[in-house]
């Protein structure tokens, strides 16, 4: 930078006056304040009596230094003015308080108190104080010296790391600025420095003007967290997180949309979930393997997660007159062999038949082995079910005349009976219906449990409810669906030699007994499976629940009570802690106690699987 010029053009007015001492007397004054380079004119006058032939000094006082500015020789003759000027450069008196001093012949005077400075006073603002990424900031301001005199010069902008350098014109200056499109939620600052002339090197004055703005985090992108690989009958859990420009995860909640696609990107799956909630999703057991898609979007941000579902087969085993049926219900190929082993219940006599299968996804390979009619028999499967390791099952079978039931929906009893029973539950009842006649669930229930489902017991040649057989068990089965269904549910019955029977409308009820099978509810969990598969591929819903009870007392209650436990259980097999208690073990995982009812003085716990 040059050294600091300060000009002085001093212009002396010299007028003699016929006087003895000598008269100084200021004209003009300086003004308040001064900037670096401005010029500074003094006017004065001065009166003496004689003529004078000597020195006049004009000096610089501020606070206590004394600066001789101009040293110069003063003849004077009456009446005569003269001028003068010169420039002055100092660059330590910034910022101070000082004043003129005129000496001539021993006589002094001092002018007002002025300001010397190097400040220019700037001012701005912006369109606003917050911001998106990619939007535009519009600065416009001015710049004063201190001396109130508008800047001609260039103004230096820092903004957000980049710096721009714009023209300064009668103290006003403008430019924009469009924000990265990646710029970090946080707080910045536009710094503004002005400078006075066409160069740092030239300029003498400078100010500096900054203004604060905020750059809001924006959603950027969806992440997706899963597992990868899942396998068929498995529940994949996919979390989701809300990422802002810097993958820094956003706080608030959004509803988002999501689809879930198969191998063949076939919709199996959409809806809306909550970004700080989980999805889970359970694959079927024929599911496609290979990889899936899910996609999620919000607004105009979406992306995609991929898992792989592996290939599974599935082996389901039914027995439908004399004949075995296995289908492959995986989705997968399934090459193995099974070995079945048929003991006679009587004799104990053991057959051992050995099957090869080769199933593709749904294919049904059947036989019938060769058993003695008439004859109850335990069978053994043993074999590589799923394609690795061994499974076991355990079933009674009676050949040609007894089915072997593999889905149970629902069932009611373990009821062993005499004729002293019968009297007693007869009556029992009779009260009940007297009681209930306005309960229109009641009033069908009797008209066929009683007296339609007996009669046709004993013309198809089956064992009544109340039997005098110790060992039977009787389960009473209830089914709620859509009354169009009805009829499908009537075919899977038939199958099995049972009937279908109306309570009211979309309420049915079955009857199954066994005599010389030692778990029968293992049979009920199997008839379950086929009719809610069944139903789930023909898209509709059925309601199941089984019901256990030995005490004859409570059956009147559970009557009434039935479509009451019913409610809110759609699509879910339901079982009470009587029949829980007597599955295996293995069976018992898939259930969990969901609700309690009050039957009679007696408190009933059902058990729910959704997954069957």
């Amino acid at each position: 930078m040059t050294s600091t010029k300060v000009l002085f053009i001093l212009l002396v007015s010299l007028t003699l006056f016929p006087l003895v001492s000598a008269q100084i007397i200021f004209k003009d004054y300086p003004q308040g304040v001064y900037n670096w380079g401005d010029i500074l004119e003094v006017n004065f006058s001065i009166k003496k009596q004689e003529s004078f032939s000597g020195f006049m000094d004009v000096k610089l006082i501020c606070g206590s230094k004394s600066f001789l500015l101009y040293r110069v020789p003063v003849s004077l003759n009456s009446n005569q003015k003269k001028y003068f000027s010169f420039f002055w450069e100092e660059k330590n008196l910034v910022g101070s308080n000082c004043r003129i001093s005129v000496l001539l012949d021993e006589i002094e005077e001092k002018s007002d108190y002025f300001r010397i400075s190097n400040q220019i006073d700037v001012e701005a603002e912006i369109n606003k104080f917050s911001f998106n990424p990619s939007e535009f900031l519009f600065l416009e301001g001015e710049a004063k010296k201190k001396n109130g005199d508008l800047v001609d010069g260039f103004a230096k902008i820092s903004f957000m790391g980049s710096y721009h350098q714009i023209e300064v014109q009668d103290g006003s200056f403008y430019h924009e600025f469009q924000l990265d499109p990646n710029s970090p939620p946080s707080e910045y600052l536009v710094k503004i420095e002005v400078f006075e002339g066409d160069s740092l090197d030239e300029s003498l004055n400078s100010g500096f003007f900054q203004i604060p703005f905020e750059v809001f985090p924006i959603l950027r992108n969806i992440s997706i967290f899963s597992e990868d690989i899942f396998s068929p009958g498995e529940t994949v859990k996919f979390d989701f997180s809300l990422r802002d420009q810097e993958n820094q995860p956003l706080p608030e909640e959004n509803l988002m949309t999501y689809k879930i696609l198969n191998p063949n990107k076939d919709l199996v799956s959409e809806g809306t979930i909550n970004s700080n909630h989980s999805l889970f999703y359970t694959f079927n057991l024929d599911d496609l393997d290979g990889y899936w898609t899910i996609e999620v979007s919000l607004g105009l941000i979406s992306n995609r997660g991929r898992i792989q579902l592996r290939g599974v087969p599935y082996l389901d085993i039914d027995f439908n007159d004399d004949t075995f049926e296995i289908s492959n219900k995986g989705n997968s190929f399934f090459g193995g062999i099974l070995e079945f082993s048929f003991i006679n219940s009587l004799t104990e006599e053991e057959i051992i038949q050995i099957v090869n299968l080769n199933l593709d996804e749904n294919e049904v390979y059947s036989f019938s082995p060769e058993l003695k009619i008439g004859n109850y028999y335990e069978v053994f499967i043993k074999g590589d079910r799923w394609g690795n390791g061994t499974y076991w099952d355990k079933v009674e079978i009676k050949e040609k005349t007894s089915s072997w039931v593999t889905a149970a929906v629902i069932g009611l009893g373990n009821l062993k009976f005499n004729w002293i029973f019968i009297i007693i539950l007869s009556i029992i009842l009779l009260a009940g219906l007297f009681f209930s006649f306005r309960k229109k669930i009641f009033k069908h229930f009797s008209k066929f449990f009683i007296k339609k489902e007996i009669s046709e017991s004993k013309k198809e040649n089956l064992t009544p409810l109340v039997s005098p057989l110790k060992d039977e068990k009787v389960f009473l089965i209830f089914f709620k669906c859509n009354p169009t269904f009805s009829k499908k549910l009537k075919e899977i019955l038939s199958n099995e030699n049972l009937s279908l029977k109306e309570i009211s409308e979309g309420f049915f009820f079955s009857l199954l007994r066994y005599t010389k099978i030692s778990q029968p509810e293992i049979n009920l969990l199997k008839l379950t499976k086929r009719v809610l598969s069944f139903s789930r591929k023909k898209r509709e819903v059925v309601e199941a629940m089984v019901h256990l009870s030995g005490k004859e007392e409570n059956l009147k209650q559970f009557l009434i009570s039935s479509e009451k436990i019913f409610e809110k259980r759609l699509g879910e097999f339901i079982i009470t802690e009587e029949i829980y208690k007597k599955l295996p073990e293995d069976k018992k995982r898939f259930f969990i106690e969901v609700k309690s009812f009050a039957i009679g003085e007696n408190i009933i716990k059902i058990y729910s699987y959704k997954g069957i």
